[in-house]
């Protein structure tokens, strides 16, 4: 909420989106607003969209990360930049997409989020709580 307010002081026509799982699907540090605890700083009016994201594309965003930035985040971060990536997709060309990188890959190297397929990387995740 403070970077969204930050950026909305010196960007007045910026949107801001959440990226959230499905609601009753877990991404290891986010729950679906509809699930889970919200916060107390949490404004749901400072938002201007939901882009929901599941398991499988934010572990293989966080996968492309590694390979393709050398950035090491984990499942929350993919999930992030897989948000901005496909509302990127959506402006024109030019426009700015930032996106908070919330997560750490290291916490997640003995969760099997690394190794196999997607799929077999979800499978093995789903329903672990990771943080």
């Amino acid at each position: 909420m403070g970077v969204g307010t930050a950026l909305r002081a010196a960007y007045p026509d910026i949107r801001i989106f959440a990226a959230e799982p499905p609601a009753g699907e877990a991404i290891s540090g986010l729950r679906s607003m509809d699930d889970g605890y919200i916060p107390p700083i949490f404004d749901a009016s400072r938002l201007d969209g939901r882009r929901l994201v599941r398991l499988g594309p934010a572990i293989a965003m966080m996968r492309r990360l590694v390979a393709e930035e050398g950035i090491f985040a984990g499942p929350s971060s993919g999930a992030a930049v897989h948000a901005a990536v496909r509302t990127a997709e959506r402006l024109p060309v030019g426009s700015v997409v930032v996106t908070v990188l919330p997560d750490a890959g290291w916490k997640y190297l003995t969760t099997g989020v690394f190794d196999g397929t997607v799929d077999e990387a979800e499978t093995a995740v789903a329903g672990v709580t990771l943080w």
